[in-house]
């Protein structure tokens, strides 16, 4: 007899879309996926960053999957990548619709794109230097197109019984962060958007969570390469003692992917660095 477990593991017939999926904890999320849980479609959306798309890509094709049935699976897994530039409306929603055309529909999406609206104060910066466009610029990318992107699928996964919706907030939206108030507040909405969303179709088979990471070696919101005492200082605030990796996220992902009972919940990947 089938677990409920095994049914939730199988992503066999599913259509998964990651966004910002060219680098970092989308690239990460993307290729653990393949491997161990190979859905019948996996669309990459990316939007400048078109040789990172192509690494994403040609990993996926080129790894392993961990059993005999996942490589049968992953040999008849369809691969593409969609460019969009999420900071547009209009782009967001043409995204779905050209996902939606290609597969048939969308099953799963891990909204984990998002902007640091070229700021970085730290915590003693100055509110001022944060203008009134840099907070509307931030806000589109990383709370109205997540919304926007809500709104295209939810009841769609709602009418089949079936459907899984990740956002990749920040641990900025519980702290405040170092970044700036554009970017904490940005991240922090998601959270409110997620509970609505959850409560609102929880016994629709339908379960929306976020992850919230921090201090996350290998992604674009912090580079440490150039700075090693920038690193060393950092690690000094987090209990581990290092920063976390991409595809640490990844594997917290890929639970809420394959769960049906975890909902309305948000997932802090810092170390043991913050205490909700």
């Amino acid at each position: 007899m089938t677990s409920r477990r095994d049914q939730d593991q199988d992503l066999s017939d599913r259509v998964v879309l990651i966004t910002g999926a060219s680098s970092g904890i989308g690239a990460s999320t993307a290729k653990l996926l393949a491997q161990r849980f190979p859905p019948r479609a996996l669309a990459l959306g990316y939007n400048r960053n078109e040789q990172g798309i192509r690494s994403t890509i040609s990993a996926i094709q080129s790894q392993m999957p961990q059993n005999a049935a996942q490589q049968k699976q992953q040999a008849h897994m369809q691969v593409e990548a969609f460019q969009a530039d999420l900071c547009d409306e209009k782009q967001t929603v043409e995204l779905y619709e050209r996902v939606k055309k290609r597969f048939g529909r969308v099953d799963c999406v891990f909204i984990n794109h998002g902007i640091n609206g070229g700021k970085h104060l730290g915590p003693l910066g100055d509110i001022d230097d944060v203008s009134v466009e840099d907070f509307k610029s931030t806000w589109q990318a990383n709370t109205l197109s997540p919304f926007v992107l809500t709104k295209c699928c939810i009841k769609e996964m709602a009418s089949r019984g079936y459907g899984r919706i990740i956002y990749c907030s920040s641990v900025a939206a519980l702290t405040g962060g170092v970044i700036g108030p554009h970017y904490s507040s940005s991240k922090s909405a998601l959270h409110g958007m997620m509970r609505w969303a959850a409560n609102r179709h929880a016994k629709d088979g339908v379960t929306v969570n976020a992850v919230a990471p921090a201090l996350i070696d290998g992604t674009g919101m912090i580079n440490t390469d150039e700075k090693p005492e920038m690193k060393d200082a950092l690690q000094r605030n987090i209990p581990i003692g290092r920063l976390g990796t991409v595809e640490e996220v990844a594997d917290v992902v890929l639970l809420l992917l394959t769960n049906s009972y975890i909902t309305s919940k948000c997932w802090s990947l810092d170390g043991g660095w913050v205490h909700q």
